[in-house]
């Protein structure tokens, strides 16, 4: 099951850019005293995804993948961070590779179909929606949860492709037809 609290890095939005920089300088120098490596690394990539530097997110997620090679964790995150990027392709290889070592991940299934989805290979992605779901994965909830996050950001088109996305797989709810109204205009 994919830990999901790293990428979870709302709270680094209350620091000042100094501070962040701080804060990634402390944790390189704790890097080069070697104690600890994978969880430090794995603050730096947090980190580094946080601030959008993909690039060095991609580096420290590829680190730990040899580090901790039998952790489902890090091929995930890794997928995650071509996913946020609109990278479908080089993201599916890190989602199955992650499935392969944790089965039991819904939201990787998800995420996975999503890729496949937006690539245009709908039987695959039809094969992965399904299996989140009898993993008991509750697509409409991420899909909310996803329009959500992007309107926080201020990525007012992907929070409504969301939005949308969730209305078609239940049109009762009518806060998000609200949503939805308010974001096209």
């Amino acid at each position: 099951m994919l830990n999901t609290d790293l990428l979870k890095v709302k709270f680094l939005s209350k620091y000042t850019e100094q501070a962040l920089e701080d804060y990634e300088a402390d944790l390189r120098m704790k890097l080069l005293v070697g104690k600890n490596a994978v969880s430090i690394m794995a603050k730096l990539a947090s980190l580094c995804f946080f601030k959008k530097d993909y690039d060095m997110a991609v580096y420290f997620f590829e680190k730990l993948m040899k580090l901790d090679a039998t952790n489902g964790n890090w091929p995930g995150f890794l997928a995650y961070v071509y996913y946020e990027q609109e990278k479908y392709k080089k993201a599916i290889p890190y989602f199955e590779k992650s499935v392969d070592l944790s089965p039991n991940s819904p939201f990787i299934y998800f995420l996975l179909g999503n890729s496949y989805s937006r690539l245009g290979k709908i039987k695959e992605a039809t094969w992965c929606y399904e299996l989140a779901i009898f993993l008991d994965f509750d697509i409409y909830g991420a899909h909310v949860d996803f329009a959500k996050k992007y309107e926080k950001m201020g990525q007012k088109e992907k929070a409504l492709e969301e939005y949308i996305l969730a209305y078609e797989i239940d049109p009762r709810d009518k806060k998000i037809r609200k949503k939805i109204d308010a974001l096209s205009e």
